[in-house]
């Protein structure tokens, strides 16, 4: 991620500088992508583990990832959609190295420095700049880039923490380092990110409990509560937990979802124009559409929002199904993996992947290069081409 000095003044970007981006894409960014991908074609030359299809998430993994190069056949732009597929290509290299060189446990590790290290930069970054002020109206840590970016790194941070909490020697780190991403991810005032880790993490504590019935009896006390106190409290109640909700934010409607049930429905008629096979890769947040759409919404747009709604403008209804089954059936395989031997590896995969689903509802996280979505592929590789793991949990 690249430095912007204008994050201090505010959250929205110019649109000179969105269509900017989009026409020219970032130096910066590709310079890193580049590096990225010539790591892992250079780890690849070394002997790893074998790779070989493990059933039908395989081939959904397969059929996903030949969507990008297919794409460039019917692509609106097909310049944006040669970077994506470059880009999209190095990253692949780099994940494809991880999962044939490295043990399931090690992307665990893997997130907890590289998240770490992020959040420490943005952190530094703040205090050295004057901007750390917690406890300002309207304040939203921010660090290096947009708040919702920085807490897509903090809910890593977290995630990475819990999930390998329990098969730990030394789990004091581990808390405080899921402290500290869950403090920051606070301050950025992201409710989508900050709502999924919690729910996420919930998740993961009953899935992979060893008294399930205790864990249900509790989830059973605390609906119960929750109700008693609505009852209760009434309005008063209510209003509470909406200010609760905003977390501080004036500029936030909840009944349109902060803009952007607005803006999809401006994006529908372009998913019409183009149902079954979209704009192709990358190919839709052209600077005309950029233009077109951030000129109807009154503020500057360069993405929909939400993976599922960016997949259906990319892919069309084609892609956007390959995607859905792709991640519901990682989800799926990771969860049975993660109950059978509890290890923190898989653990992880089932938190990212679980995250990825939920978040991707009211954010864009697919294959945008980023921390998030190199795990994503990490964690998709590895349920797809490596071997099931031992029966017993492997410690950190």
């Amino acid at each position: 991620m690249q430095y912007n000095p204008n994050l201090l003044e505010g959250f929205a970007r110019d649109l000179d500088d969105v269509i900017k981006e989009s026409d020219s894409g970032n130096f910066a960014r590709q310079a890193s992508i580049l590096v990225v991908g010539l790591a892992g074609a250079v780890a690849l030359l070394k002997r790893g583990e074998p790779l070989r299809a493990r059933g039908a998430l395989a081939f959904m993994v397969l059929a996903y990832l030949s969507l990008f190069p297919l794409s460039a056949t019917w692509a609106d732009d097909p310049s944006l959609t040669l970077r994506r597929i470059v880009a999209f290509g190095m990253m692949n290299v780099a994940a494809i190295a991880c999962v044939r060189r490295l043990r399931a446990a090690d992307i665990v590790q893997f997130a907890i420095l590289g998240a770490g290290a992020h959040l420490l930069v943005c952190v530094v970054v703040e205090l050295s700049k004057g901007a750390f002020h917690p406890g300002q109206v309207g304040y939203r840590f921010s660090g290096i880039s947009h708040p919702n970016s920085t807490a897509a790194s903090c809910a890593i941070l977290v995630l990475a923490a819990i999930s390998s909490i329990e098969a730990s020697r030394r789990r004091w780190p581990l808390a405080l380092a899921a402290l500290a991403g869950l403090f920051f991810l606070v301050l950025t005032r992201s409710r989508t990110s900050l709502g999924c880790v919690l729910v996420v993490a919930a998740v993961r504590f009953i899935a992979t409990a060893r008294a399930p019935r205790t864990i249900f009896a509790l989830l059973i006390a605390g609906w119960l509560g929750a109700a008693a106190a609505f009852l209760v409290g009434g309005e008063s109640t209510a209003r509470r937990l909406e200010g609760a909700f905003l977390m501080g934010r004036g500029d936030s409607d909840v009944r349109t979802l902060t803009g952007r049930t607005a803006l999809w429905a401006d994006l529908m008629p372009y998913v019409a124009r183009r149902p079954w096979l979209g704009y192709g890769a990358g190919g839709f947040w052209s600077p005309q559409h950029a233009r077109e759409v951030s000129l109807s919404q009154r503020w500057s747009i360069g993405i929909g929002h939400s993976t599922y709604i960016d997949y259906a403008l990319e892919f069309g209804i084609v892609g956007l199904v390959t995607y859905v089954l792709m991640m519901s059936s990682g989800y799926w395989r990771a969860l049975r993996l993660a109950r059978r031997t509890r290890e923190a590896g898989y653990v992880f995969m089932f938190c990212v992947l679980s995250f990825t689903l939920l978040v991707g509802a009211l954010e864009t996280v697919a294959a945008a290069p980023s921390i998030l979505s190199f795990l994503i592929q990490w964690s998709l590789g590895w349920l797809a081409f490596r071997a099931p793991p031992a029966t017993s949990a492997q410690r950190c």
